[in-house]
């Protein structure tokens, strides 16, 4: 592992206690706006976005939901495009699959760096190595997923890299 600079840690998800928590299934579901959106592993690009272009709606009253400022992780698809990661920057509560992982960074933690760094992972393959393959399709378990390494600047820092790759 190379050297990271001054004030930079390597540190686990777990370690950040960031929070993991699974979506559901969707069942009944329509495209008429009734309900509440719920976001699927087509929406999340490969530029690590969220696209509300093509969502289904969904009649559910539990709590599991995304908001702005939580990390969407496509924890099921193809091997190769599991991992796929999105920052969440709706204002309205969005309902999410079983097929993605909700990450909720405590207080420090940047959400906007914590996501762009996992999409970074994605796109040089990393969760391809941690991939648990079915027929027809891969996961990367939540525990795995937490156990994920990565290399975290101080506050300040996050902040500054997310201005620089949002500009």
């Amino acid at each position: 592992m190379t050297d990271l600079p001054p004030g930079w840690e390597r540190v686990t998800l777990r370690e950040l206690s960031v929070e993991a928590r699974p979506g559901f299934p969707c069942g009944k579901h329509n495209r008429d706006g009734e309900g509440i959106a719920h976001l699927r592993p087509m929406n999340i690009t490969r530029q690590g976005r969220i696209d509300m272009a093509d969502v289904v709606y969904v009649n559910d009253t539990s709590d599991r939901r995304v908001r702005s400022g939580d990390v969407l992780f496509n924890n099921t698809n193809s091997p190769a495009l599991t991992g796929k990661t999105a920052l969440v920057t709706s204002d309205v509560p969005l309902a999410y699959s079983n097929h993605m992982t909700r990450l909720r960074a405590p207080e420090g933690i940047e959400a906007g760096f914590l996501a762009a760094q996992l999409h970074w992972f994605w796109m040089n393959g990393y969760f391809e190595t941690i991939l648990n393959n079915h027929v027809n399709q891969a996961s990367v378990a939540a525990g795995k997923l937490l156990d994920t390494l990565i290399a975290l600047p101080p506050t300040a820092e996050q902040q500054r890299i997310v201005t620089a790759l949002e500009g």
